[in-house]
């Protein structure tokens, strides 16, 4: 019996065993389960989300047309300077922005980055609201007397406008989303053929989807139609001309 108490403390070598539970001392096996890494993964498909709080978050924003006899420039900052200038959009462009109460006259452009944009100021639009609107020929007249550089005219916002204006001016489509919910003057043909001129098939797709739901499919059909053969006389007058 000595002898095999003896061979005993060679069992003592199973105190493996023993270390199992402690092995999981390395905290680094632990770590995976927090890493950082997998925020960011999570969050990129709600960029194209339609949660609720996604949509909440987006900023609507402004809508101005372009009103300058040469359209309206960008600038860098909001400085009226050669110098500064980026580019410009034509005459009768949409423009989606976000006006500033501390920078009075001038929005920043909606595509991001430091684009600036002169704009009507309230007042100013306040008082062109008032006005009688113009007849076809003095409109005409104040059109080629206009300034190269005149400030873009106020739309109003997202709710009052047309969804051919929301797709001029690329908005979001959590955004038209929203407009389509609490839009008040309807689709139009005329704004399933712009957005038949989206050259995004994706988008495209979505923004048709987007109206089918709101108008059903005989409504969306009909109007589908309507903007098609409406696509077809302009081709025919620009042939024409």
């Amino acid at each position: 019996e000595e002898l095999m108490e003896g061979l005993q403390p060679h069992e003592e070598e199973s105190e493996s065993e023993e270390e199992g539970p402690p092995r999981p001392k390395p905290a680094t096996l632990l770590a995976p389960a927090a890493a950082p890494a997998a925020v960011p993964a999570a969050a990129e498909p709600t960029r194209d989300s339609d949660s609720d709080s996604e949509k909440e978050e987006e900023p609507e924003g402004m809508f101005y047309e372009a009103a300058g006899k040469e359209g309206a420039y960008i600038y860098r900052q909001p400085e009226e300077s050669e110098q500064l200038r980026l580019g410009s959009v034509a005459r009768g462009s949409k423009i989606r922005g976000f006006p500033r109460d501390d920078i009075p006259g001038w929005c920043e452009l909606a595509v991001g980055g430091d684009a600036w944009m002169r704009i009507e100021t309230p007042e100013e639009a306040a008082e062109r609201l008032k006005a009688p609107a113009p007849a076809k020929e003095e409109k005409v007249e104040n059109e080629e007397d206009s300034e190269d550089d005149a400030p873009a005219t106020y739309l109003g916002p997202l709710a009052e406008q047309r969804l051919r204006v929301l797709v001029q001016t690329r908005t979001p489509l959590s955004l038209v989303r929203r407009w389509m919910r609490n839009c008040t003057g309807g689709v139009t043909a005329e704004d399933v053929q712009q957005v038949q001129e989206v050259e995004d098939l994706r988008v495209r797709l979505v923004l048709q989807e987007i109206v089918r739901e709101q108008l059903g499919d005989a409504g969306f059909e009909e109007l589908y139609a309507e903007a098609t053969a409406i696509a077809e006389r302009r081709k025919q007058r620009l042939s024409k001309a």
